[in-house]
């Protein structure tokens, strides 16, 4: 007796105990959701604090620089800055990061001991820098809207998994096969299933028929734009920058989403990546704007001031720096 044969005979009238087990998705995502989830916060940091690092003016030395970024050539530090803070953000993690000898690193035990006491008396340290994301409530936002993306990917992974499969359809199938020794539908289904596989045409009952599982994505669309609208509002960006999809139409620019990102960037910039980095590297970084309107507002005010006689060359070169400072490339 075949297993399809057992399972569409009519139900005896025992109990049935039935288990989260047998409610199972039967294909899941590889990549499991703690993973999924770890992983998608982590980058986001990673792309936040790049984008920081992109605004900023005053980061000198080439490679402290160099430093800031990951490396996969044997001799550098696999992690760079930015992946030692996005790495910490994701986890709610206090750290303490040296930097020496051109690369940083996670400091040791005694290290990292002698760093808190040097912050407990002056508030710094000579041997490295401090860095607490113990109470950083916005990871627990992101990790939430990340475990619901993963569920709508689980979702459409399955209805992809079930589309590669057919359904063949036979007309009275649970009456037929309900009938002692009536399992003839069986064998023909299975029969109608390889001649269709190897591409061989078939001979089917009028009301039978053979059909995929149409896949619904629109739902899934739907879910993970309004999931990323939440991250957007969250980190305080466009939601080109989290999607990657950038705003079209008759009348779009792009200005707006350039200015949100700024002003997203800038938060992130002034309360971790600019104290990070003063303090472990002795910079002192400025936010640089790319506010391009701004620009074109002070293009007149640059032409009075270097005009004007009651300013030395030092205050003039000061003012024209403060006001359109050069972005990095």
């Amino acid at each position: 007796m075949s297993i399809i044969g057992n399972i569409l005979r009519p139900f005896d009238r025992s109990p049935t105990v039935i288990t989260d087990k047998d409610f199972n998705t039967p294909f899941k995502i590889s990549l499991c959701r703690d993973d999924f989830i770890k992983i998608k916060t982590e980058n986001l940091y990673k792309k936040i604090l790049h984008r920081c690092y992109s605004r900023t003016e005053g980061a000198t030395d080439e490679i402290k620089i160099a430093s800031l970024f990951d490396s996969k050539e044997k001799s550098g530090a696999s992690n760079g800055l930015i992946s030692l803070i996005a790495i910490a953000m994701a986890n709610n993690q206090e750290q303490a990061i040296i930097f020496n000898a051109g690369i940083v690193r996670i400091a040791n035990y005694q290290e990292k001991e002698q760093i808190k006491k040097d912050y407990e008396t002056n508030g710094r340290s000579s041997l490295g820098v401090l860095i607490d994301f113990q109470n950083y409530n916005l990871t627990e936002l992101i990790k939430s809207y990340y475990s619901m993306i993963y569920d709508s990917l689980d979702s459409m992974n399955t209805q992809l998994g079930l589309a590669k499969a057919l359904q063949i359809k036979i007309n009275s199938l649970r009456a037929t096969v309900s009938m002692a020794g009536k399992d003839e539908p069986v064998q023909q289904a299975k029969e109608i299933n390889e001649a269709l596989t190897n591409g061989k045409s078939v001979l089917l009952d009028k009301n039978d028929s053979v059909e995929t599982l149409t896949i619904n994505s629109e739902s899934v669309e739907k879910a993970i734009f309004v999931v990323n609208c939440l991250i957007a509002t969250e980190i305080g960006t466009s939601l080109s920058f989290v999607n990657g999809e950038l705003t079209t139409g008759m009348s779009a620019t792009g200005e707006a989403d350039s200015n949100a990102d700024e002003y997203g960037f800038q938060d992130f910039f002034n309360s971790i990546f600019k104290p990070i980095c003063d303090k472990l590297y002795g910079w002192n970084l400025r936010f640089v704007s790319d506010d391009w309107r701004y620009f074109s507002a002070m293009i007149g005010s640059l032409i009075i001031v270097e005009n004007s006689a009651l300013l030395s060359e030092e205050q003039k070169k000061a003012f024209a720096d403060r006001l359109m400072p050069i972005a990095k490339k």
